[in-house]
């Protein structure tokens, strides 16, 4: 049974873009005409700087119109989302208020999608649905509390593209992160402190069923581990590279990938990949580590049980980063944020980048208050539930939002 059923549907349903439960992606691909619209309607006035008042006149009319509605579907989304969820593992109910907020907005516009790859190797709308076609929530591949019916009937899918494109193609499809800059625990008003998260997702090796674990099990024995040390590389710089942009000073690490998704790893367990995960990391800060410092940071950190592990504390030392030791209550969501600075040190939160470990399936934060996995203590503490899925963020759906990073 879904976390509620709403009896403001059909009101709602008024001012949305919906035109029967049955949308989906025909949604989807009105609200990317409407961004591509705006984006012309901006062009002809560079073009044409001597416009007459009626264009003028359209032009703010336009604009004004298409943020209302862009506020009043964005919010119905988020509301038929959480109905969805079964009671416990749906997002804070405060997300929903916040999503009524001018500051809502202004959040929204800060998120970013990363995907490896250049405009010609992706295209924009594969992207725009493995951000969008996503379950509530997905734990362990086999444990999904939400109603998949009303997901069907609502947005148009029971289960993730994710899992739709390696059924089709036999491949796995790009792999994305999503960067918000997200209030926490419902301080959200003018002024409140914004916490960086960047959502990354490591490779799924917790079930046999798992997309990631039957496409690299179908491939030799001496291609599996290249394969997926090259895909763990990519994700490494998706941090780097959105650490660059924002000019944070410290990045706090979690172990993405290498705890509960690498379970059923068949070479040695959690061990191998946490082998793989090292090496890769190495790798990475190796080639990363100039530009890195050029643009500001000097602190690495990791959260979790352990701090940063014991092989890693000299490869940070090498690259001339400081290794920061969290206190033990600094290391958990949401003890790791709530003080103006990171732990013992003198960095402001605001230059800190906080690494989500994500998953391929989910809406980011997974099960919430039932998860207790990092992402189950993130979604519950935080917004990026609503910042990071496009149908409630439609800004994301503008083409300067997704970040393509080259490879190095």
């Amino acid at each position: 049974m879904g976390f509620l059923k709403l009896s403001v549907f059909p009101l709602v349903l008024a001012f949305s873009c919906f035109s029967d439960k049955k949308t989906g992606l025909s949604q989807n691909y009105d609200v990317r005409s409407s961004v591509e619209e705006k984006y012309k309607m901006q062009q002809h006035t560079i073009e044409h700087p001597q416009s007459n008042q009626q264009d003028e006149d359209d032009q703010q009319a336009f604009f004004h119109q298409t943020a209302e509605n862009r506020q009043r579907e964005q919010n119905h989304n988020l509301l038929t989302l959480i109905s969805v969820y079964n009671r416990d593992y749906e997002f804070p109910e405060w997300v929903i208020k916040y999503s009524k907020t001018p500051q809502y907005t202004e959040d929204c516009k800060a998120t970013k999608i990363y995907v490896s790859g250049t405009t010609n190797d992706i295209d924009k709308d594969l992207i725009y649905k493995l951000a969008e076609e996503r379950e509530p929530v997905n734990i362990g591949w086999s444990f999904r509390p939400y109603n998949k019916s009303d997901l069907y009937a609502y947005f148009g899918w029971k289960y993730s593209f994710y899992t739709k494109y390696y059924n089709k193609h036999k491949k796995l499809a790009p792999n994305i992160a999503v960067f918000c800059k997200t209030p926490e625990s419902g301080n959200y008003g003018d002024g409140m402190p914004r916490i960086n998260i960047i959502n990354v997702i490591g490779y799924a090796f917790d079930d046999k069923n798992q997309p990631d674990y039957k496409y690299f099990k179908s491939l030799t024995a001496k291609d599996q581990e290249k394969e997926i040390k090259k895909r763990y590389y990519e994700v490494f710089e998706k941090i780097y590279q959105c650490c660059i942009d924002h000019k944070f000073k410290c990045i706090v690490f979690s172990l993405f990938g290498a705890n509960n998704f690498a379970k059923e790893y068949w070479n040695d367990s959690k061990k191998g990949i946490r082998k793989i995960w090292l090496n890769v990391f190495n790798d990475s800060l190796k080639v990363w580590s100039s530009v890195l410092k050029a643009n500001g940071l000097g602190q690495i950190a990791f959260c979790g049980d352990d701090g940063t592990p014991e092989e890693l504390k000299s490869i940070i030392k090498n690259y001339g980063f400081s290794n920061i030791e969290l206190s033990k209550k600094s290391r958990y969501v949401p003890g790791l944020w709530q003080n103006k600075y990171l732990s013992e040190t003198l960095t402001e939160m605001k230059y800190v980048l906080i690494v989500n470990a994500w998953d391929p399936h989910s809406i980011i934060g997974n099960g919430n208050g039932g998860d207790n996995s990092i992402d189950g203590f993130v979604g519950r503490s935080t917004a990026v539930s609503a910042l990071g899925w496009p149908l409630s963020n439609y800004y994301m759906y503008e083409e300067n939002n997704i970040i393509r990073v080259k490879s190095k």
